[in-house]
């Protein structure tokens, strides 16, 4: 084959794989795409579903107590911990969860 001859295949190849990835995107928006309050919501083509994961919050407690335990030991730095938390609370980087939300 001359080069233009491989060239052109290789693009025509390419160009059916393009258009299998597109109808494949296509029809995963179509599957996936969901009307609520007047917003649309559609699934990422490349996000596949995942299991929940595990609930770590026993885990978590402990940990918090044993930080709290060290911080009560060290005011100050309680002190910059909790100047800290309110800041991000103030700038919205952090919110706070109502007890109702809880999963």
């Amino acid at each position: 084959m001359e080069l233009d001859e491989k060239l052109r295949a290789f693009w025509e190849l390419e160009s059916i794989e393009i258009k299998q990835e597109e109808n494949s995107v296509i029809e995963t928006f179509s599957e996936t795409i969901n009307f609520r309050n007047q917003i649309s919501e559609v699934g990422l083509p490349w996000k596949e579903a995942r299991d929940s994961l595990p609930d770590n919050r026993i885990l978590t407690q402990r940990r918090l107590q044993s930080l709290l335990r060290g911080l009560s030991q060290k005011p100050e730095q309680l002190e910059e911990y909790d100047r800290v938390i309110k800041d991000q609370l103030d700038r919205g980087i952090i919110e706070r969860v109502d007890q109702s939300e809880k999963a």
